[in-house]
């Protein structure tokens, strides 16, 4: 039985100051989808400027009797592609 998707890697680029009443939109992007794990890329734009670029990694974990291991995203990209969730990511 899988445990949940966890974070295993993540980094932020900090471009421009924010100010407070500033309307931030959060763009979201899958840039891979692989057997052990799930590549994400994020913006936050004010008024078409990028003030933040991010990334993360995230798997699935699973434990067995020897302890928590990545586990295969088969099933669930397979669940989200039936779903809506684009086929190919590129």
């Amino acid at each position: 039985g899988a445990i949940g998707v966890g974070l295993m890697g993540v980094d932020a680029k900090f471009r421009a100051p924010v100010h407070d009443g500033e309307v931030l939109e959060i763009v979201l992007r899958v840039t891979s989808f692989d057997r052990k794990s799930l590549h994400l890329a994020y913006e936050g734009i004010i008024d078409s400027r990028v003030v933040v670029q991010g990334q993360e990694v995230r798997g699935l974990f699973k434990m067995t009797p020897a302890g928590m291991i990545a586990g295969d995203m088969q099933d669930l990209r397979s669940y989200l592609v039936r779903n809506g969730f684009p086929e190919n990511t590129d």
